[in-house]
């Protein structure tokens, strides 16, 4: 990075440190680069209009920076502490000035003003005369933060950076600062709103000062550290003679710019030419990574494959076990039962409770219970509060699933294999993301089979129930939900799951 690259991404406090510390000229004519505009645009204002007391008034503003370096490292704003000291300044040259300059200025002013662009300025003609005292009757904090956003021209994270707050605390405390100021506008008899103010003043409140203004100003700064009594620049215009001199300054600093500008134009050939190499070696970088994230992805397919096949052969495993045992504990003549035969076991137990409180969004989770399959049967249950005609609602929205206790056990649902038969299964709740992450994972595992997903819709303190019979077996299963509505829309939820026979069709 070349010296005025790096001048120009470092902040003001960095820039003020090195000129306190080590007097380095080329951070003080960052500053005065930097600020130059603002510090012009508020004296002219402040002065009616008068180029070369403005000039003098921003000259003896950089003056009174370079003194005070040392002061004001630490400060927050520095463009703040410079519009404030540029009014400070401009007034005790106006105060010094008599009633008939300043009548005459004002009458120059409106004479070069333009009356089509005060149309077109949407009210700055008349906010510009008092623009500056109205700033200074704000407080310090509601002055800096227009200051950073309307005349620097900040956006909201660097003015969030340089006072120490966050980025909405910082846009929160411009708007405060900006209506603040219509408010002593309009004592004034001028009337806005706050966002054709604020327009107004950034589309207008900062000009560009003199091009050969900034050599000038850094000069007589530079050279009032050692002088005791610096020169001012509207002395210096008095006579004839200097006017002259002056001109030949202005000319040789013109000249120096040039010059100065051909030498960094090669350093940003020099430094585009390095930057560029840079880009050709982080593109190459990209592609690298790109390969190396592409192999991982195809790494990681394989993984899931082998883990999903490893599933399914468990539970193929524990489907031969099961048929082995069923072989072996079973004569060979009731391989083929009657139809007077008894169901060899229910796939859920007579009659289940559940008692549990689930909070607003998340899902219950139920079961463990043994079916005939020799498998376990889990409910999760979804409930939804609503209203519909004025009434609380809730809707249940439910999954029943069956799995072997491997696949359970893969799945992190080892703890619904005790107790499978309890009147009282075990239960537990799940926020709403793990329940969608648990139902993905039931849909894709191998050797999960869905039975059925009941759906129905009740109110608060009001039971209902739904049932299905299952296509393999003699049974149908039996879901009743009673909810009751708590504070934060928490459910009471009484819940009961029980089996009974089908009953045998009507001849």
């Amino acid at each position: 990075m070349t010296r005025d690259a790096a001048n120009a991404n470092e902040t003001d406090s960095g820039l003020l440190r090195r000129y306190a510390v080590r007097r380095s000229e080329e951070a003080f004519a960052e500053l005065v680069r930097r600020h130059l505009d603002l510090v012009h645009s508020a004296a002219l204002r402040r002065v009616g209009g008068n180029d070369a007391v403005a000039a003098d008034v921003a000259q003896s503003v950089f003056i009174e920076l370079s003194r005070q370096a040392g002061r004001l490292v630490s400060h927050p704003a520095l463009a703040g502490w410079l519009y404030t000291a540029t009014h400070r300044i401009a007034s005790r040259h106006v105060r010094g000035e008599s009633r008939r300059q300043r009548r005459e200025q004002d009458a120059s002013v409106m004479q070069e003003h333009d009356p089509n662009a005060a149309e077109a300025d949407d009210g700055w003609p008349r906010i510009q005369p008092v623009l500056d005292d109205a700033m200074h009757e704000l407080g310090e904090r509601d002055r800096t933060a227009v200051v950073l956003r309307h005349l620097e021209r900040l956006p909201y994270a660097e003015i969030a950076s340089r006072l120490g707050i966050g980025e909405n605390a910082a846009r929160m405390r411009v708007e405060r600062a900006l209506e603040r100021l219509r408010g002593r506008l309009a004592k004034r008899g001028i009337t806005s709103t706050s966002t054709a103010l604020a327009t107004a003043i950034s589309s207008n409140a900062v000009t560009a000062a003199p091009a050969a203004l900034a050599p000038a100003v850094v000069a007589a700064s530079l050279a009032s550290i050692t002088v005791t009594a610096p020169i001012g620049f509207l002395a210096l215009m008095a006579s004839t003679q200097t006017k002259l001199v002056v001109a030949i300054v202005v000319l040789a600093a013109a000249g120096t710019v040039f010059v100065g500008q051909h030498h960094a134009r090669d350093r940003l050939a020099a430094a585009n030419a390095e930057l560029s190499g840079r880009l050709a070696r982080a593109e190459a970088d990209t592609d690298g990574a790109r390969q190396a994230v592409a192999r991982d992805e195809k790494e990681l397919e394989r993984l899931r494959s082998t883990q999903d096949e490893l599933l399914r052969l468990r539970g193929e495993v524990a489907r031969l076990r099961r048929g082995a045992a069923d072989r072996t504990a079973r004569p060979a003549a009731s391989a083929a039962p009657a139809v007077s035969d008894p169901i060899p076991s229910r796939p859920y137990p007579p009659t289940s409770t559940v008692n549990v409180s689930v909070p607003e969004g998340h899902s219950l989770v139920t079961g463990g219970w043994t079916t005939a399959g020799g498998e376990r049967a889990l409910l999760i249950v979804t409930p939804t509060v609503g209203s519909a005609d004025g009434k609380a609602t809730v809707l249940f929205n439910s999954v029943v699933f069956e799995a072997s206790d491997e696949v359970l056990t893969t799945l992190g649902l080892a703890n619904y294999l005790a107790a499978p038969d309890a009147a009282s299964p075990p239960t537990g709740t799940m926020a709403a993301d793990e329940s969608r992450d648990l139902l993905k994972r039931l849909k894709d595992a191998p050797g999960v089979k869905t039975v059925g997903t009941p759906r129905i819709l009740t109110g608060d303190g009001v039971e209902a129930s739904v049932a299905y019979a299952r296509d393999d077996s003699a049974e149908t299963v039996g879901f009743g939900f009673l909810p009751m509505i708590g504070a934060n829309n928490a459910l009471n939820l009484v819940m009961k799951v029980g089996t009974q026979p089908v009953p045998p069709a009507k001849p």
